[in-house]
């Protein structure tokens, strides 16, 4: 019988108030929730950030490192409805490793304290990152913010999913001369008390390819590459935002100098924790 047709039975009438007082919002008594993201102008929220990049090229190796405590912001929303954000940096301690060396590194005096801004829609697609005050090496952080921001929304598919449903997200771009392309597959694996909220635990599994002229400080090479990647986060229904979320990647390649010379095996990890502070 459908829900309609419960309600015009009277049978029915008490259990149907039962469900209601007792299921939280955005989440039905069949373990059904709605996954798309819904901020209000004014919200703001605290999280803590672990992000660590390792980079093996040939025989060179390089990693940073980076704790951060953030504040994520929407103030407001663009005419086709998507959020306007803003992320400040409260706290950032980063470190970077050269050869098994460590060495100073200026992100954490360089970011605290800034503020970033970009634009996020329903589904976590964010665009128009931009810094919003002067930051002296932002062209130097750009691409481990960048990482950091496009990682904090996993792709929400907007609509209700069933616990052991899948749903998958594919993307491909191109962006200074390199040809990227990502599908991702979520799973809806449980209900689970995280944060003290009632939130549904997703599953995810990465694959991702790359190809093109990569420009590095050494020169340009053609680059030829896969990744896969594994993670998992837990999102609130109830408040339509990811309450903590686990991710890591790591890609392979092949380094070819456009100059001429043998290709260099190239591995690059990504992993990144944050949680509701």
């Amino acid at each position: 019988m459908s829900l309609a047709g419960r309600i015009f039975h009277r049978l029915w009438i008490p259990a149907l108030i039962l469900v209601l007082l007792v299921t939280p919002r955005g989440l039905a008594a069949n373990d059904t929730a709605m996954f798309t993201y819904d901020f209000d102008e004014g919200h703001n929220q605290d999280y803590k950030v672990k992000f660590t990049q390792e980079t093996f090229f040939g025989t060179f190796s390089s990693s940073v490192f980076a704790d951060m405590e953030v504040t994520e912001k929407c103030v407001g929303t663009t005419e086709d409805g998507k959020f306007e954000m803003e992320m400040t940096f409260n706290k950032v301690e980063s470190s970077m490793m050269w050869m098994d060396k460590m060495q100073p590194s200026t992100m954490g005096d360089e970011l605290t304290g800034q503020s970033i801004s970009f634009v996020v829609d329903s589904h976590g697609e964010v665009d128009d990152i931009k810094a919003l005050g002067y930051i002296e090496s932002w062209r130097q952080f750009e691409g481990s913010v960048n990482q950091l921001v496009n990682g904090f929304y996993p792709y929400l598919p907007g609509k209700e999913i069933s616990k052991d449903e899948e749903w998958e997200n594919s993307t491909e771009s191109d962006e200074e001369g390199m040809h990227v392309t990502s599908n991702a597959v979520y799973k809806f694996s449980e209900m689970k008390e995280e944060k003290g909220r009632n939130c549904a635990k997703i599953e995810v599994e990465i694959e991702t390819g790359i190809g093109g002229i990569n420009s590095t400080p050494m020169g340009e090479y053609q680059t030829e590459g896969s990744g896969e990647g594994e993670g998992e986060f837990y999102y609130d229904p109830a408040d339509g935002i990811v309450v903590k979320i686990k991710e890591k990647i790591e890609i392979k390649m092949d380094m070819t100098p456009v100059s001429g010379g043998d290709a260099v095996e190239t591995t690059v990890t990504f992993q990144v924790e944050r949680e509701l502070l």
